[in-house]
C-alpha cells in the first residue's frame, strides 16, 4: 500500500458488539456465556467474543435455559 497502512479484519468483539451482530440483547449474551454456549477470551479486564465463537453460535443455534 502506498501509505503503509494495512487493513486488518477484526477477530474479536466486545459484548455489546457481539450482541448487535447476533441481534440479541446484551443480557442474552451474558446468559450464553454463563451457560458455556458462547466462548469468550479475557484480555486484562476486557472480555471479548472471538468472531469464530459468534459464527459457531449462529451456525449451531442455542437454547437458553432459565435459571430456576
Amino acid at each position: 500500500m502506498a501509505n503503509g497502512l494495512q487493513i486488518v479484519e477484526r477477530r474479536a468483539f466486545s459484548i455489546v458488539e457481539a450482541a448487535q451482530m447476533c441481534a440479541i440483547s446484551r443480557a442474552t449474551v451474558y446468559k450464553l456465556i454463563e451457560q458455556n454456549k458462547l466462548e469468550t477470551v479475557k484480555i486484562g479486564s476486557r472480555r471479548l467474543v472471538p468472531l469464530s465463537a459468534i459464527d459457531a453460535l449462529l451456525s449451531a443455534g442455542a437454547q437458553i435455559s432459565s435459571a430456576a
